[in-house]
């Protein structure tokens, strides 16, 4: 069962990867400022530090350098400038929702007079177009951990073998010594046995030994 496991995740991942990038949604969501619209995405198998990792990376290139806001939950970055987007520079926020397989991410654009949306067509197209940047580097991250899981796995793996030919070596020697014991003895059952064979004709000897000088005692004082 887990090996089969392993071979859907490694067929999932080699023939299906690039389906598993994540697509843009638009939708309302309730942020630090209320209802605004936002740009949400599903990032398979990936963790929140993925997500934060890349995002970082990503408002790098705009020399902006996002913040967690403990009460917010949100990471933000203030006066970014990015043309593709927009000629005003925009705050930015970012909402991550780590699940069990699946990582939620939801971003904010405020140009100072309007959160971005459909309303701007080109101007949300060149923002889902940095989000796919953004989607795919998180993607990177993520299989690269779970490249390092499987190589420590297969490490893991290696010296399960490893233990498991020892052991069968260590067993194919306790047979030989086995062997050799059991042939020990069957020699020293051979000897015992002659041993026991010219004991018993000690025995024998010693009776005929006794009687003599039985025979002695009682003929004394008989002629």
């Amino acid at each position: 069962m887990k090996i089969s496991s392993l071979f859907t995740l490694a067929f999932a991942f080699f023939f299906c990867g690039p389906m598993l990038f994540a697509q843009v949604q638009q939708a309302e969501v309730i942020m630090s400022h209320g209802p605004q619209n936002g740009y949400v995405q599903d990032h398979a198998d990936a963790k929140e530090k993925h997500v934060e990792e890349a995002w970082k990376d990503l408002l790098k290139e705009y020399k902006a350098k996002p913040k967690m806001n403990r009460k917010s939950k949100e990471l933000e970055a203030f006066e970014v400038s990015i043309p593709m987007i927009s000629n005003n520079q925009l705050s930015i926020y970012l909402q991550v929702n780590e699940k069990e397989d699946m990582t939620t991410t939801t971003a904010f654009f405020d140009d100072g007079t309007q959160y971005l949306s459909a309303a701007n067509e080109e101007a949300s197209m060149d923002a889902e177009k940095l989000l796919m940047k953004f989607a795919q580097a998180v993607e990177r991250l993520a299989v690269e951990d779970l490249l390092d899981d499987e190589e420590k796995l297969h490490k893991k793996l290696e010296k399960d073998l490893e233990k498991l030919e020892k052991d069968n070596q260590n067993l194919h020697d306790d047979i030989e010594d086995f062997q050799n014991k059991i042939a020990q003895a069957e020699s020293d059952i051979e000897k015992n046995l002659g041993e026991q064979d010219d004991k018993q004709m000690e025995i024998n000897m010693q009776m005929k030994a006794i009687e003599a000088v039985k025979e002695r005692l009682n003929n004394i004082g008989k002629n």
